[in-house]
Protein backbone atom coordinates (compact mmCIF):
# COMPACT_ATOMS: atom_id res chain seq x y z
CA UNK A 1 0.00 0.00 0.00
CA UNK A 2 1.27 3.47 -0.83
CA UNK A 3 2.02 6.05 1.85
CA UNK A 4 0.51 9.47 1.35
CA UNK A 5 0.86 12.86 2.95
CA UNK A 6 -1.96 15.37 3.21
CA UNK A 7 -0.61 18.88 3.61
CA UNK A 8 -2.64 21.97 4.33
CA UNK A 9 -1.12 25.34 3.49
CA UNK A 10 -3.23 28.24 4.72
CA UNK A 11 -2.60 31.78 3.50
CA UNK A 12 -2.24 34.36 6.23
CA UNK A 13 -4.89 36.80 5.01
CA UNK A 14 -8.23 38.07 6.18
CA UNK A 15 -11.41 36.13 5.55
CA UNK A 16 -12.75 38.78 3.16
CA UNK A 17 -9.48 38.89 1.21
CA UNK A 18 -9.40 35.14 0.89
CA UNK A 19 -13.09 34.91 0.02
CA UNK A 20 -12.44 36.92 -3.13
CA UNK A 21 -9.68 34.51 -4.10
CA UNK A 22 -11.92 31.49 -3.43
CA UNK A 23 -10.15 28.24 -2.59
CA UNK A 24 -7.34 26.52 -4.40
CA UNK A 25 -6.97 22.77 -4.04
CA UNK A 26 -4.15 20.96 -5.78
CA UNK A 27 -1.97 17.89 -5.56
CA UNK A 28 1.71 18.83 -5.16
CA UNK A 29 4.95 16.93 -4.43
CA UNK A 30 5.83 16.63 -0.76
CA UNK A 31 9.27 18.17 -1.13
CA UNK A 32 7.71 21.55 -1.92
CA UNK A 33 6.62 21.91 1.69
CA UNK A 34 9.55 20.05 3.25
CA UNK A 35 7.28 17.25 4.40
CA UNK A 36 8.55 15.02 7.19
CA UNK A 37 6.62 12.02 5.94
CA UNK A 38 7.87 9.53 3.37
CA UNK A 39 4.99 10.16 1.01
CA UNK A 40 4.79 10.83 -2.73
CA UNK A 41 2.44 13.80 -2.77
CA UNK A 42 0.43 16.24 -0.72
CA UNK A 43 -3.01 17.74 -0.92
CA UNK A 44 -2.49 21.50 -0.74
CA UNK A 45 -5.38 23.72 0.29
CA UNK A 46 -5.17 27.50 0.21
CA UNK A 47 -8.11 28.98 2.06
CA UNK A 48 -9.13 30.73 5.25
CA UNK A 49 -9.32 28.40 8.23
CA UNK A 50 -13.10 28.55 8.56
CA UNK A 51 -13.69 26.65 5.32
CA UNK A 52 -17.28 25.51 5.66
CA UNK A 53 -18.08 26.95 2.23
CA UNK A 54 -15.31 24.86 0.69
CA UNK A 55 -16.15 21.68 2.57
CA UNK A 56 -17.81 19.76 -0.25
CA UNK A 57 -14.86 20.42 -2.53
CA UNK A 58 -12.37 19.35 0.12
CA UNK A 59 -14.36 16.25 1.03
CA UNK A 60 -14.48 15.21 -2.61
CA UNK A 61 -10.69 15.04 -2.59
CA UNK A 62 -10.72 13.23 0.74
CA UNK A 63 -13.16 10.64 -0.58
CA UNK A 64 -11.13 10.05 -3.73
CA UNK A 65 -7.89 9.65 -1.79
CA UNK A 66 -9.29 7.62 1.11
CA UNK A 67 -8.38 4.18 -0.27
CA UNK A 68 -4.67 5.07 -0.10
CA UNK A 69 -4.83 7.05 3.13
CA UNK A 70 -5.30 4.28 5.66
CA UNK A 71 -1.69 3.19 6.18
CA UNK A 72 -0.09 6.54 6.82
CA UNK A 73 -1.40 10.06 7.15
CA UNK A 74 0.77 13.08 7.84
CA UNK A 75 -0.66 16.57 8.01
CA UNK A 76 1.61 19.61 7.67
CA UNK A 77 0.53 23.18 8.27
CA UNK A 78 2.51 26.38 7.91
CA UNK A 79 0.12 28.92 9.40
CA UNK A 80 -2.35 28.25 12.22
CA UNK A 81 -5.50 30.35 12.33
CA UNK A 82 -8.52 30.40 14.59
CA UNK A 83 -11.19 27.88 13.81
CA UNK A 84 -14.37 26.58 15.51
CA UNK A 85 -14.01 23.67 17.92
CA UNK A 86 -16.75 21.63 16.26
CA UNK A 87 -14.95 21.91 12.94
CA UNK A 88 -11.75 20.62 14.52
CA UNK A 89 -13.62 17.69 16.03
CA UNK A 90 -15.26 16.85 12.71
CA UNK A 91 -11.92 16.94 10.95
CA UNK A 92 -10.07 14.75 13.42
CA UNK A 93 -12.85 12.17 13.29
CA UNK A 94 -12.70 12.31 9.51
CA UNK A 95 -8.96 11.50 9.60
CA UNK A 96 -7.92 14.99 8.50
CA UNK A 97 -6.79 18.01 10.50
CA UNK A 98 -5.97 21.67 10.03
CA UNK A 99 -3.71 22.25 13.01
CA UNK A 100 -0.70 20.07 12.52
CA UNK A 101 -1.55 16.53 13.57
CA UNK A 102 0.81 13.77 12.54
CA UNK A 103 -0.49 10.21 12.72
CA UNK A 104 2.71 8.31 12.08
CA UNK A 105 3.25 4.80 10.73
CA UNK A 106 3.53 3.45 14.26
CA UNK A 107 0.41 5.44 15.18
CA UNK A 108 2.12 7.88 17.49
CA UNK A 109 0.09 11.08 17.51
CA UNK A 110 1.74 14.50 17.34
CA UNK A 111 -0.26 17.67 17.84
CA UNK A 112 1.05 21.11 16.93
CA UNK A 113 -0.36 24.45 18.00
CA UNK A 114 1.11 27.92 17.53
CA UNK A 115 1.10 30.46 20.36
CA UNK A 116 0.90 34.26 20.11
CA UNK A 117 4.69 34.60 20.09
CA UNK A 118 5.00 32.40 17.01
CA UNK A 119 6.27 29.35 18.88
CA UNK A 120 4.93 26.02 17.69
CA UNK A 121 4.10 23.67 20.58
CA UNK A 122 4.25 20.02 19.61
CA UNK A 123 2.63 17.37 21.79
CA UNK A 124 3.36 13.69 21.29
CA UNK A 125 0.79 11.21 22.54
CA UNK A 126 1.76 7.55 22.58
CA UNK A 127 0.80 4.38 24.40
CA UNK A 128 3.47 3.25 26.90
CA UNK A 129 3.48 -0.27 25.48
CA UNK A 130 3.38 0.94 21.89
CA UNK A 131 0.08 -0.85 21.29
CA UNK A 132 -1.96 1.64 19.33
CA UNK A 133 -3.93 1.13 16.13
CA UNK A 134 -5.09 3.85 13.77
CA UNK A 135 -8.65 4.20 15.07
CA UNK A 136 -7.34 4.27 18.61
CA UNK A 137 -4.91 7.07 17.84
CA UNK A 138 -7.53 9.22 16.16
CA UNK A 139 -10.17 8.52 18.80
CA UNK A 140 -7.94 9.29 21.75
CA UNK A 141 -6.67 12.41 20.10
CA UNK A 142 -10.21 13.62 19.50
CA UNK A 143 -10.74 13.65 23.27
CA UNK A 144 -7.49 15.50 23.86
CA UNK A 145 -8.46 18.09 21.27
CA UNK A 146 -11.89 18.74 22.76
CA UNK A 147 -11.16 18.86 26.48
CA UNK A 148 -7.38 18.88 26.82
CA UNK A 149 -7.58 15.49 28.50
CA UNK A 150 -5.72 12.29 27.81
CA UNK A 151 -6.25 8.77 29.17
CA UNK A 152 -4.25 8.17 32.31
CA UNK A 153 -1.94 5.54 30.88
CA UNK A 154 -0.90 7.72 27.96
CA UNK A 155 1.54 10.58 28.27
CA UNK A 156 2.50 13.84 26.63
CA UNK A 157 5.86 15.21 25.59
CA UNK A 158 6.00 18.89 24.77
CA UNK A 159 8.36 20.28 22.16
CA UNK A 160 8.74 24.01 21.47
CA UNK A 161 10.04 25.35 18.21
CA UNK A 162 10.11 28.51 16.14
CA UNK A 163 8.27 28.22 12.86
CA UNK A 164 10.54 26.39 10.36
CA UNK A 165 13.22 26.11 13.08
CA UNK A 166 14.86 22.85 14.11
CA UNK A 167 12.78 20.89 16.59
CA UNK A 168 14.31 20.38 20.03
CA UNK A 169 12.61 17.80 22.20
CA UNK A 170 11.89 18.55 25.85
CA UNK A 171 12.55 15.86 28.45
CA UNK A 172 9.53 16.90 30.49
CA UNK A 173 6.73 14.34 30.60
CA UNK A 174 3.29 15.36 31.82
CA UNK A 175 0.88 12.67 33.02
CA UNK A 176 -2.75 13.54 32.37
CA UNK A 177 -5.64 11.94 34.22
CA UNK A 178 -8.57 10.76 32.15
CA UNK A 179 -11.03 7.98 31.45
CA UNK A 180 -10.21 4.41 30.47
CA UNK A 181 -8.78 4.70 26.96
CA UNK A 182 -9.98 1.33 25.67
CA UNK A 183 -13.58 2.16 26.56
CA UNK A 184 -13.17 5.66 25.15
CA UNK A 185 -11.95 4.34 21.82
CA UNK A 186 -14.87 1.94 21.51
CA UNK A 187 -17.31 4.74 22.30
CA UNK A 188 -15.77 7.08 19.74
CA UNK A 189 -16.03 4.33 17.14
CA UNK A 190 -19.69 3.86 18.01
CA UNK A 191 -20.46 7.56 17.70
CA UNK A 192 -19.85 7.80 13.97
CA UNK A 193 -21.54 4.49 13.13
CA UNK A 194 -24.96 4.95 14.72
CA UNK A 195 -26.26 6.83 11.68
CA UNK A 196 -25.79 3.91 9.27
CA UNK A 197 -29.44 2.82 9.20
CA UNK A 198 -30.74 6.38 8.93
CA UNK A 199 -28.38 7.19 6.07
CA UNK A 200 -29.55 4.09 4.21
CA UNK A 201 -33.15 5.16 4.70
CA UNK A 202 -32.50 8.71 3.48
CA UNK A 203 -30.66 7.53 0.36
CA UNK A 204 -33.30 4.90 -0.39
CA UNK A 205 -36.26 7.20 0.17
CA UNK A 206 -36.40 8.35 -3.45
CA UNK A 207 -36.18 4.83 -4.88
CA UNK A 208 -38.81 2.97 -2.85
CA UNK A 209 -41.44 3.36 -5.57
CA UNK A 210 -39.02 4.31 -8.31
CA UNK A 211 -36.57 1.43 -8.25
CA UNK A 212 -33.36 1.34 -10.23
CA UNK A 213 -31.35 -1.79 -10.93
CA UNK A 214 -27.95 -0.15 -10.98
CA UNK A 215 -25.32 1.12 -8.54
CA UNK A 216 -24.76 4.24 -10.62
CA UNK A 217 -27.00 6.94 -9.12
CA UNK A 218 -26.67 10.16 -7.08
CA UNK A 219 -26.27 9.20 -3.44
CA UNK A 220 -28.22 12.24 -2.24
CA UNK A 221 -30.71 14.50 -3.99
CA UNK A 222 -33.07 17.31 -3.06
CA UNK A 223 -35.92 14.78 -2.91
CA UNK A 224 -34.30 12.58 -0.24
CA UNK A 225 -35.87 12.54 3.22
CA UNK A 226 -35.97 10.42 6.37
CA UNK A 227 -38.96 8.06 6.42
CA UNK A 228 -40.62 5.73 8.92
CA UNK A 229 -37.39 3.68 9.10
CA UNK A 230 -35.52 6.65 10.57
CA UNK A 231 -38.35 7.71 12.88
CA UNK A 232 -38.66 4.28 14.45
CA UNK A 233 -34.88 3.84 14.71
CA UNK A 234 -34.76 7.10 16.67
CA UNK A 235 -37.75 5.94 18.72
CA UNK A 236 -35.94 2.74 19.74
CA UNK A 237 -32.79 4.75 20.51
CA UNK A 238 -34.86 7.13 22.66
CA UNK A 239 -36.45 4.21 24.50
CA UNK A 240 -33.02 2.79 25.34
CA UNK A 241 -31.93 6.16 26.70
CA UNK A 242 -35.06 6.51 28.85
CA UNK A 243 -34.65 3.01 30.33
CA UNK A 244 -31.11 3.73 31.55
CA UNK A 245 -30.30 0.00 31.29
CA UNK A 246 -33.33 -1.06 33.34
CA UNK A 247 -34.61 -3.29 30.56
CA UNK A 248 -37.65 -4.40 32.54
CA UNK A 249 -39.06 -1.07 31.32
CA UNK A 250 -37.93 -1.40 27.71
CA UNK A 251 -41.09 -2.86 26.17
CA UNK A 252 -43.33 -0.19 27.67
CA UNK A 253 -40.87 2.58 26.83
CA UNK A 254 -40.51 1.34 23.26
CA UNK A 255 -44.28 1.52 22.80
CA UNK A 256 -44.35 4.99 24.33
CA UNK A 257 -41.53 6.35 22.18
CA UNK A 258 -42.78 4.81 18.94
CA UNK A 259 -46.22 6.31 19.47
CA UNK A 260 -44.70 9.70 20.34
CA UNK A 261 -42.53 9.70 17.22
CA UNK A 262 -45.39 8.41 15.11
CA UNK A 263 -47.67 11.22 16.24
CA UNK A 264 -44.92 13.80 15.76
CA UNK A 265 -44.25 12.56 12.20
CA UNK A 266 -47.58 11.11 10.99
CA UNK A 267 -46.68 11.27 7.28
CA UNK A 268 -43.41 9.36 7.41
CA UNK A 269 -44.79 6.47 5.33
CA UNK A 270 -46.02 3.92 7.87
CA UNK A 271 -47.88 0.77 6.84
CA UNK A 272 -51.63 0.70 7.47
CA UNK A 273 -51.58 -1.77 10.40
CA UNK A 274 -48.69 0.02 12.06
CA UNK A 275 -50.44 3.38 11.58
CA UNK A 276 -53.44 2.00 13.45
CA UNK A 277 -51.12 0.68 16.17
CA UNK A 278 -49.51 4.11 16.55
CA UNK A 279 -52.87 5.75 17.20
CA UNK A 280 -54.53 3.23 19.49
CA UNK A 281 -54.79 3.67 23.26
CA UNK A 282 -54.27 -0.06 23.76
CA UNK A 283 -51.34 -1.05 21.51
CA UNK A 284 -50.97 -4.80 21.12
CA UNK A 285 -48.68 -6.89 18.91
CA UNK A 286 -50.36 -7.90 15.67
CA UNK A 287 -48.38 -10.98 14.58
CA UNK A 288 -46.48 -9.12 11.88
CA UNK A 289 -43.48 -10.51 10.02
CA UNK A 290 -42.89 -7.31 8.06
CA UNK A 291 -39.44 -5.80 7.71
CA UNK A 292 -40.37 -2.90 9.99
CA UNK A 293 -38.93 -4.96 12.84
CA UNK A 294 -35.50 -5.16 11.21
CA UNK A 295 -35.34 -1.57 9.99
CA UNK A 296 -35.56 -0.07 13.50
CA UNK A 297 -33.58 -2.54 15.63
CA UNK A 298 -29.95 -1.43 15.16
CA UNK A 299 -29.66 0.80 18.28
CA UNK A 300 -29.82 -2.27 20.56
CA UNK A 301 -26.49 -3.45 19.11
CA UNK A 302 -24.82 -0.33 20.50
CA UNK A 303 -25.92 -0.84 24.11
CA UNK A 304 -25.71 -4.64 24.36
CA UNK A 305 -22.78 -6.14 26.25
CA UNK A 306 -22.94 -9.58 24.63
CA UNK A 307 -24.49 -11.56 21.79
CA UNK A 308 -27.00 -12.99 24.26
CA UNK A 309 -28.02 -9.53 25.40
CA UNK A 310 -28.35 -8.15 21.87
CA UNK A 311 -30.71 -11.04 21.05
CA UNK A 312 -32.80 -10.39 24.15
CA UNK A 313 -33.03 -6.64 23.56
CA UNK A 314 -33.91 -7.25 19.93
CA UNK A 315 -36.79 -9.51 20.95
CA UNK A 316 -38.08 -6.95 23.44
CA UNK A 317 -38.21 -3.99 21.04
CA UNK A 318 -39.54 -6.19 18.24
CA UNK A 319 -42.29 -8.17 19.94
CA UNK A 320 -44.32 -5.10 20.90
CA UNK A 321 -45.54 -5.18 17.30
CA UNK A 322 -43.88 -7.99 15.32
CA UNK A 323 -44.45 -11.07 17.46
CA UNK A 324 -44.48 -13.50 14.53
CA UNK A 325 -41.39 -15.79 14.58
CA UNK A 326 -40.24 -14.47 11.19
CA UNK A 327 -40.54 -10.86 12.37
CA UNK A 328 -38.50 -11.66 15.46
CA UNK A 329 -35.91 -13.58 13.42
CA UNK A 330 -35.43 -10.80 10.88
CA UNK A 331 -34.81 -8.20 13.57
CA UNK A 332 -32.51 -10.51 15.52
CA UNK A 333 -30.43 -11.33 12.45
CA UNK A 334 -29.97 -7.60 11.78
CA UNK A 335 -29.11 -6.85 15.41
CA UNK A 336 -26.63 -9.73 15.68
CA UNK A 337 -24.89 -8.78 12.42
CA UNK A 338 -24.68 -5.15 13.56
CA UNK A 339 -23.32 -6.16 16.97
CA UNK A 340 -20.69 -8.45 15.47
CA UNK A 341 -19.65 -5.78 12.96
CA UNK A 342 -19.34 -3.18 15.70
CA UNK A 343 -17.19 -5.50 17.78
CA UNK A 344 -14.77 -6.14 14.92
CA UNK A 345 -15.82 -9.61 13.82
CA UNK A 346 -14.52 -10.48 10.37
CA UNK A 347 -17.02 -10.41 7.53
CA UNK A 348 -16.69 -14.17 7.02
CA UNK A 349 -17.50 -14.71 10.71
CA UNK A 350 -20.67 -12.63 10.45
CA UNK A 351 -21.59 -14.46 7.24
CA UNK A 352 -21.15 -17.85 8.91
CA UNK A 353 -23.50 -16.94 11.78
CA UNK A 354 -26.21 -15.52 9.51
CA UNK A 355 -25.97 -18.45 7.10
CA UNK A 356 -26.07 -21.10 9.84
CA UNK A 357 -28.57 -19.58 12.26
CA UNK A 358 -30.87 -17.29 10.27
CA UNK A 359 -30.97 -17.37 6.46
CA UNK A 360 -29.25 -19.37 3.71
CA UNK A 361 -26.97 -16.97 1.88
CA UNK A 362 -26.22 -19.14 -1.16
CA UNK A 363 -27.06 -16.48 -3.74
CA UNK A 364 -25.51 -13.35 -5.21
CA UNK A 365 -27.01 -9.95 -5.91
CA UNK A 366 -26.36 -10.39 -9.62
CA UNK A 367 -28.43 -13.58 -9.57
CA UNK A 368 -31.50 -12.00 -7.96
CA UNK A 369 -31.38 -8.39 -9.16
CA UNK A 370 -33.25 -8.71 -12.45
CA UNK A 371 -36.24 -10.61 -11.03
CA UNK A 372 -36.42 -9.18 -7.52
CA UNK A 373 -39.75 -7.48 -6.81
CA UNK A 374 -41.18 -5.26 -4.08
CA UNK A 375 -41.65 -7.20 -0.85
CA UNK A 376 -42.03 -6.05 2.74
CA UNK A 377 -41.56 -9.33 4.62
CA UNK A 378 -38.48 -10.03 6.70
CA UNK A 379 -37.79 -13.32 4.96
CA UNK A 380 -37.68 -11.64 1.53
CA UNK A 381 -35.75 -8.48 2.47
CA UNK A 382 -33.39 -9.14 5.39
CA UNK A 383 -31.26 -11.79 3.59
CA UNK A 384 -31.00 -9.53 0.54
CA UNK A 385 -30.05 -6.56 2.73
CA UNK A 386 -27.33 -8.53 4.47
CA UNK A 387 -26.02 -9.85 1.16
CA UNK A 388 -25.65 -6.22 0.01
CA UNK A 389 -23.32 -5.75 2.98
CA UNK A 390 -21.41 -8.99 2.44
CA UNK A 391 -20.66 -8.10 -1.20
CA UNK A 392 -19.61 -4.52 -0.40
CA UNK A 393 -16.14 -3.01 -0.27
CA UNK A 394 -17.08 0.13 1.72
CA UNK A 395 -20.01 1.78 3.49
CA UNK A 396 -21.06 3.66 0.37
CA UNK A 397 -20.68 0.57 -1.79
CA UNK A 398 -22.98 -1.32 0.59
CA UNK A 399 -25.69 1.34 0.27
CA UNK A 400 -25.35 1.30 -3.52
CA UNK A 401 -25.62 -2.50 -3.50
CA UNK A 402 -28.82 -2.27 -1.45
CA UNK A 403 -30.48 0.30 -3.70
CA UNK A 404 -29.54 -1.67 -6.82
CA UNK A 405 -31.63 -4.63 -5.65
CA UNK A 406 -34.84 -2.64 -6.08
CA UNK A 407 -38.01 -3.32 -4.12
CA UNK A 408 -38.48 -1.72 -0.70
CA UNK A 409 -35.35 0.35 -1.22
CA UNK A 410 -35.39 2.57 1.85
CA UNK A 411 -35.83 -0.33 4.27
CA UNK A 412 -33.36 -2.61 2.48
CA UNK A 413 -30.79 0.20 2.51
CA UNK A 414 -31.56 0.98 6.17
CA UNK A 415 -30.86 -2.63 7.18
CA UNK A 416 -27.74 -2.74 5.03
CA UNK A 417 -26.63 0.66 6.33
CA UNK A 418 -26.99 -0.45 9.95
CA UNK A 419 -24.55 -3.33 9.50
CA UNK A 420 -22.22 -1.57 7.04
CA UNK A 421 -22.04 1.52 9.26
CA UNK A 422 -21.02 -0.63 12.22
CA UNK A 423 -18.47 -2.52 10.14
CA UNK A 424 -16.87 0.19 8.00
CA UNK A 425 -17.80 3.35 9.87
CA UNK A 426 -19.58 6.25 8.20
CA UNK A 427 -17.40 8.57 6.08
CA UNK A 428 -17.45 12.14 7.33
CA UNK A 429 -18.70 13.68 4.08
CA UNK A 430 -21.65 11.26 3.98
CA UNK A 431 -22.51 11.89 7.62
CA UNK A 432 -22.49 15.65 7.08
CA UNK A 433 -24.77 15.44 4.05
CA UNK A 434 -27.19 13.07 5.78
CA UNK A 435 -27.53 15.25 8.87
CA UNK A 436 -28.76 18.09 6.69
CA UNK A 437 -31.92 16.08 5.95
CA UNK A 438 -32.79 15.74 9.64
CA UNK A 439 -34.69 18.39 11.56
CA UNK A 440 -33.65 19.77 14.94
CA UNK A 441 -35.60 17.19 16.97
CA UNK A 442 -34.19 14.28 14.97
CA UNK A 443 -30.60 15.52 15.25
CA UNK A 444 -31.12 16.13 18.96
CA UNK A 445 -32.36 12.56 19.46
CA UNK A 446 -29.32 11.22 17.60
CA UNK A 447 -26.88 13.21 19.74
CA UNK A 448 -28.78 12.29 22.90
CA UNK A 449 -28.35 8.60 22.10
CA UNK A 450 -24.66 9.06 21.31
CA UNK A 451 -24.14 10.96 24.55
CA UNK A 452 -25.90 8.14 26.40
CA UNK A 453 -23.49 5.67 24.79
CA UNK A 454 -20.64 7.82 26.09
CA UNK A 455 -22.06 7.65 29.60
CA UNK A 456 -22.58 11.44 29.58
CA UNK A 457 -18.79 11.72 29.50
CA UNK A 458 -17.45 15.21 30.09
CA UNK A 459 -15.38 15.08 26.92
CA UNK A 460 -18.38 14.45 24.67
CA UNK A 461 -19.44 17.43 22.61
CA UNK A 462 -21.95 17.62 19.76
CA UNK A 463 -20.21 18.23 16.44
Amino acid sequence: MKSWCLGYEVKNMSYEENKTNASNIEIIPCERINCKGAAPCVLNINSYMNVYEFEDKIMKYMCNMRPVMDEFICVNLDVIADRPVDFIQSLVEGYIRYDGVHIMKNYRVEYGKMDKEGNNHIYVLEAPDGACDYDMAVSVFAMVCIEGKAPSDWYWKEITEKVFAKKEESTEVMHVKGIDWKEAVLLKRKMRRVLGAIIGDIVGSVYEFNEIKTKDFPLFSEHCCPTDDSMMTLAVASALVECKRDYSKLAAETIKQMQLWGKKYPKAGYGSMFSDWLRTNDPQPYNSFGNGSAMRVSPVAYVAKSIEEVKELSRIVTSVTHNHPEGIKGAEATAVATYMALHESKKEEIFAVINAEYYPMNFTLDEIRADYEFNETCQETVPQSLKAFFEATSFEDAIRNAISIGGDSDTIAAITGAVAGAYYGVPLHIEHKALKYLDKLQVSAYYRFVKYLCGDAEWFEES
